[in-house]
């Protein structure tokens, strides 16, 4: 967010060092700052405002308290003066709020026998500082107010809302609405609105309607400052694609006790700017009161946790100069009553964090610990972590790291149920943390398809629910078999000398997919679909059964003999009930058995399917063409005992 250099001077009474060094000091003390340029008679500087720190730092007043704090000054506080007159605000409009959980608080105010003109110069240099465009001066004071204190506001023409009504509620399927800027949307049934209970007046905390847009003729005007539900205001923007100032500060969360401040500095500004007059009283509805959060913290604690000696004093002074009210002292613990505009304040390692913060990390000095040297224990997880990824590059993978979210999108397209929501996301595309490796294993597949022909890919990583996090691995492959990605899983299990069995199964997302089984414990899922074959598996698991034990296998002297076997069996019969009866041919020089094709078409006997097997023959000795012919056909007359089989030959 760009910040005016001039601004915060006139909010802080100490004098600032020149902008560079004010950056400077911002970067090391709390926030990156991104530029610092010079326009005009000003400096502006781009501030990267972390989320955790939105509520109240998107704003030159939360901005400029923070460095009051490392500069050891103080910001101007102005005590409002509003001159109200006789007639009563509810009297000139009504107020009703029909979903209150996402409208927590609605406050209103009215103003009549204004005159709507361009804004003073010092007020317009102060938006266009900021990247916002002046309009007039009632809306470039609402503007103003939400640069200052960071809560939104918007201004309704009063003369124009059908019977002076004001109803907050969702928005109806198909109900249309043209904002400010001349945009028609037609909006689904999820969508907060505010409205004269006849007409959309704006998208609640995103855009303002044109119905009771304030212009030259405007005299009586409902100035609104509310607080909406972050996620509802995140879920229409994006489903909008509309994102303002107004809907980035609701996406973050903010402070519902900031409402009545706000609307009264705006009250106050247009009163005399605008040579308006207030009417009597406020229109509040507020039905679940936000409480401070009271956090108990002990001293000793706080120089543990931090390194370094603090005096007890110095520890309060910082308390004290953050807001933090200190309601109780005890010996070495303090009852500390936290602001609700400090939401990221939710816990006493926070507290610490802050006294930490404002007191310089700098302070705090660098030594490496004194410890005995002793030989480490062997971490388990670690270690086959690396052990699998070394085998799988060396088999030709590419190991990826994705983020731990997902998109609506991806939710949308999986289904997946039992997410967990991210309170605070930093993106639309970090709104839930992901219950699977596979949504975006396919999305790295989907980007890299213009680049390569073939993609083999593999990922180790956490997994979440509501329940618990688990580590998962996952392989994904671009123009590769079913069978490609089964082999793949095989040689990772016999690394870990672990026996794996498969199930055919039904899965929406694939063609053909099979269920993956650690005993008699499911642990994953196999799937085909189009060119990608991919498998997601419970990593923890395999690893608490895992052994480390390596036997050496000579090079075989002599050379295998293979032969192809295709039978016709029944839909339910599984790969491994066929190797089962194979091998009770008792054929002590076949070597192997893998299958590599499974075929059905209506040309085959109803509910059959065809499954090819490779089987592999090897002696101590070169085996003639006789010998293994032999040992095939033994086989084969074996299988054929079976009713229901046939040998395709």
């Amino acid at each position: 967010m760009k910040f005016s250099y001039n601004w915060l001077q006139s909010i802080i009474i100490k004098k600032l060092p020149n902008p560079k060094e004010l950056a400077d000091i911002i970067t090391i003390r709390f926030f990156e700052v991104e530029s610092v340029e010079k326009l005009k008679d000003d400096w502006i500087i781009d501030i990267d405002v972390l989320p955790n720190r939105a509520g109240d730092c998107l704003s030159h007043i939360g901005v400029a308290k923070e460095i009051a704090i490392i500069l050891n000054s103080k910001i101007r506080k102005e005590a409002l003066k509003l001159r109200e007159v006789s007639r009563n605000a509810k009297d000139l409009v009504s107020v009703e709020v029909l979903d209150s959980l996402n409208c927590n608080r609605y406050t209103a105010r009215v103003m009549i026998n204004i005159s709507v003109a361009e804004s003073p110069k010092w007020i317009k240099e102060r938006l266009e500082s900021c990247g916002i465009q002046s309009i007039n001066n009632v809306v470039d004071i609402a503007n103003y107010v939400m640069l200052e204190m960071g809560q939104p506001l918007h201004i309704f023409d009063l003369d124009k809302l059908s019977n002076k009504e004001i109803v907050v509620r969702m928005s109806k399927a198909g109900e249309k609405i043209t904002t400010l800027d001349n945009n028609s949307f037609v909006l689904n049934k999820n969508i907060l609105l505010i409205t004269d209970n006849k007409d959309p007046l704006a998208i609640a905390g995103i855009k303002g309607g044109k119905k009771a847009e304030i212009d030259l003729k405007t005299k009586n005007i409902v100035i609104e400052s509310a607080n909406f539900n972050r996620t509802s205001i995140r879920k229409a923007s994006a489903q909008l694609k509309l994102r303002t100032d107004a809907s980035l500060r609701f996406e973050h969360g903010l402070d519902p006790n900031m409402t009545n401040i706000a609307i009264d500095r705006t009250a106050q500004m247009i009163q005399e700017i605008c040579s308006g007059q207030i009417a009597k009283g406020i229109i509040d509805i507020y039905p679940n009161k936000n409480k401070p959060k009271k956090i108990d913290l002990n001293l000793t604690k706080v120089q543990k946790v931090l390194g370094i000696t603090i005096k007890a004093d110095k520890i309060k002074k910082i308390i004290n100069d953050l807001d933090l009210k200190i309601i109780s002292s005890k010996k070495d613990n303090l009852l500390i009553e936290v602001p609700t505009i400090r939401q990221d304040i939710t816990i006493a390692e926070d507290i610490i964090e802050e006294i930490g913060r404002i007191l310089g990390y700098d302070k705090i000095k660098s030594e490496l610990p004194s410890l005995p040297i002793t030989l480490p224990i062997k971490n388990k997880d670690f270690f086959w972590k690396n052990e699998i990824k070394e085998l799988l590059k060396s088999a030709g993978l590419t190991e990826v790291y994705n983020s731990s979210f997902l998109s609506q999108e991806q939710f949308e397209t999986f289904k997946y149920v039992d997410l967990i929501e991210i309170e605070k996301p930093a993106t639309i595309d970090q709104q839930y943390l992901k219950p699977s490796l596979i949504p975006n294993l396919i999305k790295n597949i989907e980007f890299n398809s213009k680049f390569f022909e073939e993609i083999e890919i593999f990922e180790i990583g956490s997994v979440f629910s509501k329940s618990r996090e688990e580590e998962h691995f996952a392989v994904a492959l671009k123009n590769k078999t079913f069978f490609d990605a089964k082999s793949i899983l095989e040689l990772v299990a016999g690394r870990m000398n672990l026996e794996l069995s498969f199930k055919l199964t039904e899965n929406n997302l694939f063609d053909n997919s099979a269920e993956v089984f650690l005993g008699s414990e499911k642990i994953g899922i196999l799937g085909y679909n189009s060119n990608l074959s991919i498998f997601e598996v419970n990593f923890d698991k395999m690893k608490k059964l895992a052994v480390n034990k390596k036997q050496y296998c000579p090079i075989p002297k002599f050379p295998e003999s293979s032969r192809d076997l295709a039978i016709i069996v029944p839909k339910e019969i599984t790969y491994e009930n066929i190797v089962n009866e194979i091998k009770k041919a008792n054929i002590r020089l076949l070597e192997d058995i893998s299958l590599f094709d499974i075929y059905s078409d209506d040309k085959l006997p109803k509910e059959s399917k065809s499954m090819a097997l490779r089987l592999i023959y090897r002696a101590n000795r070169t085996l003639t063409s006789e010998e293994v012919n032999e040992m095939h056909s033994k086989i084969i007359k074996h299988i054929e005992k079976n009713n229901n089989w046939i040998v395709r030959k």
